[in-house]
């Protein structure tokens, strides 16, 4: 492992974070998820957090949604992917609009990666290709300042009302951008309940990883001008006076 990742630790966090890892060959580091479980790819990673457990799912496995299409793992020749799934869900009104973000989703090129491996941060002995944080706005905010700390980086939210998975775990790993997602603006992530409504999901690819461990050591997690609205008022109050004194 390249990194010490227990720095993410100091984050206050409900879930743990998840490391995810796209293998070509099946992974001798970790077991395979029981082939009797069904989920979801959106599940599997909500799996890693609430059981704690690390393991690799396959095409063996069985997967209740869209996600070996996604993954590339068999041909996306659902009604999610024809566009016959939204409309009669009432997501989208016509199997135009739902080819249309069919074409706009992430998908990993088919026979590119075989194993996808989940880790929670204390399980996790490998680097991932993709870090996922879960927290409500509060102590997301901590997480996108991480990153854009020393870079001034803006924030991106790049999603589509169905499959967040795509978008959460895919996106950040093909583009090598970090990106928020709300689970409750997503069909179904809503639907299965995953996770509270107030919920962002921060996918995080690993070249954004060194940068935001390293921030960590520095930046305030709580900063004091979020205390309360008047401790940001008298905050801002006190600096703005300062310049005016140092620019006399």
């Amino acid at each position: 492992m390249r990194y010490d990742y227990s720095i993410f630790n100091k984050l206050p966090l409900t879930d743990p974070p998840v490391g995810i890892k796209y293998e070509y060959f099946r992974p001798d580091y970790v077991k395979q998820l029981p082939l009797d479980v069904e989920c979801s790819f959106c599940e599997l990673l909500r799996r890693a957090q609430t059981e704690k457990e690390a393991f690799y799912f396959s095409a063996e496995n069985k997967e209740t949604c869209v996600g070996k299409g996604l993954l590339g793992m068999m041909p996306p020749g659902s009604g999610a992917f024809n566009g016959e799934m939204g409309p009669r869900l009432g997501v989208f009104g016509s199997t135009r609009a739902n080819l249309r973000t069919g074409r706009m989703v992430p998908t990993i090129q088919p026979g590119a990666v075989n194993y996808v491996v989940f880790a929670p941060l204390d399980k996790m002995n490998f680097d991932p290709d993709v870090m996922v944080f879960s927290a409500p706005p509060e102590v997301g905010e901590m997480v996108m300042r991480s990153f854009s700390y020393d870079s001034g980086e803006p924030y991106q939210s790049k999603c589509t009302a169905v499959v967040g998975c795509a978008w959460t775990m895919i996106y950040p790993y093909l583009e090598n951008r970090i990106n928020f997602v709300l689970p409750a603006l997503v069909h179904g992530m809503h639907g299965r309940e995953l996770y509270p409504f107030n919920t962002m999901l921060i996918g995080v690819p690993f070249n954004c990883i060194g940068t935001m461990l390293k921030n960590l050591e520095e930046m305030k997690l709580h900063m004091s001008g979020h205390a309360s609205r008047q401790a940001y008022l008298t905050e801002l109050d006190e600096i703005l006076t300062d310049l005016k004194m140092k620019n006399r």
